[in-house]
């Protein structure tokens, strides 16, 4: 039999439970409504006004929607199904720890906590171990540097130019970290001829080479001594080994601090060594002939 619940009981299709007509259905428990099935079939437990297929809502704390396997070595799973045209699209939520703030994506570790060690945010940078983006970084992440490394790749066969990073611009790789050999690493910059033209032999490198400016430092985060080049100082000289500009500074005037590659240096040092070399030839041929004389 069904029931008709505006008061009145009524016979209608087996087993059915209906309510009448542009009337929601409702199911109490102790005299307070637990449960609301509204006219566009929304569920509402909590409210009465779902305004989703299925609206849970309390205003305790503590948890609002329970999946839990009881069997051995089963994690509890949440199955959501989406349709791509004529197509299903399947995602399974498995186990507690990830969870929405807002519209960031947040995964804890161990207990349930508002401070995740992986955060998603909705601009689709990655954190770890940190809730705010780093630098501008797509990725940033927290570490102790004393007692853990911040990145690690392990190569698994005993392959020894097995590449471990690559950097690309545009789906052309301009770059990689790879292993050399059983114990090292090589740091790559393409240097194909392919990628080249107009290529011409270094001139001047000696004149140039005398215009840099070596000196020696300490650092102010902590005192300790360095030697080097100062960036805007090697940039007026070699701007190619040289990041950034001088004194530049973020929308918010934080330091935008300038970096160096001194390999950049390499090609202009040999060059300079070269002509060098050829200075001092000339000058042992020159003192031989005199010597001759």
């Amino acid at each position: 039999m069904s029931l008709i619940l505006d008061g009145s009981l009524g016979v209608t299709t087996p087993n059915t439970i209906t309510s009448a007509a542009a009337t929601p259905l409702t199911i109490q428990s102790g005299g307070v409504t637990a449960m609301t099935v509204d006219t566009s079939q929304n569920v509402g437990i909590g409210t009465s006004s779902p305004g989703y297929a299925v609206d849970v809502q309390r205003s305790s704390t503590d948890t609002q929607l329970n999946v839990q396997a009881t069997g051995a070595n089963y994690s509890s799973r949440v199955r959501l199904v989406g349709k791509n045209g004529s197509t299903d699209n399947e995602w399974n939520i498995i186990a507690a720890g990830a969870f929405l703030a807002g519209s960031q994506l947040r995964f804890t570790q161990g207990t349930w906590t508002n401070t995740p060690a992986m955060l998603l945010d909705s601009s689709g940078n990655l954190l770890l171990n940190r809730t705010t983006q780093s630098n501008n970084g797509q990725y940033s992440a927290d570490f102790a540097g004393t007692a853990k490394r911040g990145a690690v790749y392990n190569n698994t066969d005993a392959f020894i130019s097995s590449n471990f990073v690559s950097f690309s611009d545009r789906a052309t790789i301009v770059g990689s970290i790879t292993q050399n050999g059983a114990s090292t690493v090589a740091y790559n910059t393409s240097s194909d001829y392919r990628l080249k033209n107009t290529i011409a032999p270094m001139t001047g490198a000696l004149d140039k080479v005398a215009l840099l400016k070596p000196c020696t430092y300490k650092w102010n985060t902590d005192g300790s001594d360095g030697q080097g080049f100062i960036a805007h100082e090697l940039a007026e000289v070699e701007p190619g080994c040289v990041s950034g500009e001088k004194d530049a500074v973020d929308a918010e005037g934080k330091p935008q601090y300038q970096g160096i590659d001194t390999s950049f240096l390499v090609a202009t040092l040999t060059a300079a060594l070269q002509e060098a070399h050829g200075l001092i030839k000339n000058l042992e041929q020159r003192v031989a002939v005199l010597e001759a004389a």
